[in-house]
Parts: structure tokens; C-alpha cells; sequence
């Protein structure tokens, strides 16, 4: 009989094993949702587990229930959404966007969704995204905004002149009775 050395094939499958496992670490490890859309099969074909901890889904939904994330797209953002999106892919472009989605318990979650798109023989064949919850970041913002206007207001309403200048003593507001 003869005999196989298979010792360099052991060493590629653990090569392979570990690769496989270090990238799965890597992308539990995420504090965002990873997912694959096949645009042949029109569906998730992969969604990272951080998905039921920023939206509130068990992941089975994003497979099981037909269109789970165009359907849970913020009423107000959904149209913009989907157009934005049907154009980047006729363009084939790589793009990234911010809109809102339902949390399962109702609440409004803003992702940042970042979006690569995959070719095989010249054909997009399916897209790799992250998505990232920046909800704390919009409130924030939101906040800030909010506290910009009501010195705003406050500012105009006062009755003296007023003029507030920066560090370097430039001008920096000036209200209507300082004119």
C-alpha cells in the first residue's frame, strides 16, 4: 500500500480554523450590526448577533419575515431610504447613510450604515455593511441645537445691547438693541 503524508494539509485546516475563528471574535466584538445581502437570493444571508442588542429583533427575523429591515425603516425616512439606496446600486457605488429605525420596543434608533459592494465577473453581487447606533450622538446634537436656539431667543429678547465676543475678542453675537 501507500501512504499520504497529510501533515501539511492538517496544518492549513487549523490555519484555516483559526483564521475563521479570529475574524468571528473580531466581528462579535463589534459594537455594531455586520450584515451580507445576497442581491441574487434579495435577503440577508448574514447579520451579526449585536443586531437583537441595538434593535431588539431575535436574529431569526432578519431571515425568517420577508422585507424585516426595509419594514422597520423609519415611517419618515423609509422613502428617501429606499430611493437613496436603489440609486447607489445602479451606480455600484460603495456609500454610507443616516436614517432611523423601530426598535422592537417602539423607541427610535439612528443608525450610520456604511455600505461595500461585491463583484464577481464584473456583476454586483451582493453588499457588506456596518451599521453603527449613534442614537446618543443625534440627542446630543439635538440637545445642542436646542440650547443654540433658547440662547438665541434669549439674546434677542433682552432689552440693553448686547455683543459677546470670542477669546480673541472677536465679535461673536450681537443682539437687535446693540445695532
Amino acid at each position: 500500500g501507500t501512504h499520504t503524508d497529510i501533515t501539511a494539509h492538517k496544518a492549513i485546516q487549523e490555519e484555516i480554523f483559526l483564521a475563521k475563528e479570529e475574524y468571528k471574535q473580531l466581528v462579535v466584538s463589534l459594537r455594531a450590526i455586520v450584515w451580507k445581502f445576497d442581491l441574487a437570493l434579495h435577503k440577508h444571508t448574514y447579520i451579526s448577533q449585536e443586531a437583537e442588542v441595538i434593535l431588539g429583533y431575535p436574529l431569526k427575523d432578519w431571515f425568517e419575515i420577508e422585507n424585516f429591515w426595509r419594514d422597520r425603516i423609519y415611517q419618515e425616512d423609509k422613502d428617501w431610504v429606499l430611493a437613496f439606496i436603489a440609486e447607489q446600486e445602479q451606480m455600484g457605488l460603495e456609500y454610507e447613510f443616516t436614517y432611523r429605525m423601530i426598535h422592537k420596543d417602539g423607541s427610535i434608533i439612528w443608525l450610520h450604515d456604511v455600505v461595500n459592494t461585491i463583484y464577481k465577473d464584473g456583476k454586483v453581487i451582493e453588499f457588506i455593511g456596518v451599521m453603527t447606533d449613534i442614537t446618543k450622538l443625534k440627542s446630543s446634537e439635538d440637545q445642542l441645537s436646542q440650547e443654540k436656539e433658547r440662547l438665541h431667543v434669549t439674546l434677542q429678547s433682552i432689552v440693553d445691547g448686547v455683543i459677546t465676543t470670542d477669546l480673541l475678542g472677536n465679535v461673536d453675537k450681537v443682539n437687535a438693541s446693540a445695532l
